[in-house]
């Protein structure tokens, strides 16, 4: 088999590994993915900026349709707050340094393309490994890159050596990942999401 069958081969085990880390349940995804997400936005109060288009928008916040917006944004963020704390409690009883795996993989983060491309989900994980941060910084004292962070080397590195590359750090990203989702699913058990976007949830 040539490099490039080797590549190709590589890269299709990388995307079975992808398949298999995002077999968390659809509610699981969900919770987590608000709570590291959107979560601080919807429990947060408007700012005053927001308050004064509000009003200007609703004739001052005084009328029936600015005080029925004005009381559902309340009603809004004390459900948020509501489900934020239930999450966090599942979450208190996750071991910490799985905990830290899944804010790293829900963390909404700008990856560059190539690196996204290749490691999709499990992206995060990949640039926060140890054996990633140790290549990167041997590199830097080498003189053999110009990537400014582990995520622009590790592009430079797979654009250089192919697919393949990348294939070990995926395989220990995809054993994290695996092991976190399992201890968050054996918390919070069977039940429906309570995410505020699920419409089965709160």
């Amino acid at each position: 088999m040539d490099s490039i069958g080797r590549c190709q081969k590589h890269a299709r085990l990388a995307d079975e590994l992808l398949v298999r880390a995002l077999r968390a349940s659809d509610a699981a995804h969900r919770e987590l993915a608000w709570f590291f997400g959107p979560a601080a936005c919807d429990i947060e109060p408007p700012s005053n900026y927001d308050l004064i288009v509000q009003q200007a928008t609703y004739g001052g916040g005084r009328g029936r349709r600015g005080a029925r917006t004005s009381e559902g944004g309340v009603e809004a963020r004390a459900d948020a707050l509501h489900t934020a704390r239930i999450i966090h409690e599942r979450l208190r009883g996750v071991p910490r340094r799985q905990v830290a795996v899944l804010q790293t993989l829900y963390t909404p983060v700008e990856w560059p393309q190539a690196v996204q491309e290749l490691c999709g989900w499990l992206t995060p994980l990949v640039c926060e490994l140890s054996r990633t941060q140790r290549n990167f910084e041997k590199a830097e004292r080498e003189g053999t890159t110009f990537a400014v962070d582990r995520a622009e080397w590790l592009e430079e590195w797979t654009e250089r050596h192919g697919p393949s590359a990348a294939l070990a750090a995926l395989e220990q990203a995809h054993g994290l990942a695996a092991r976190a989702l399992a201890a968050y699913e054996a918390v919070r058990g069977s039940g429906p999401s309570v995410a505020p976007d699920d419409e089965g949830g709160n």
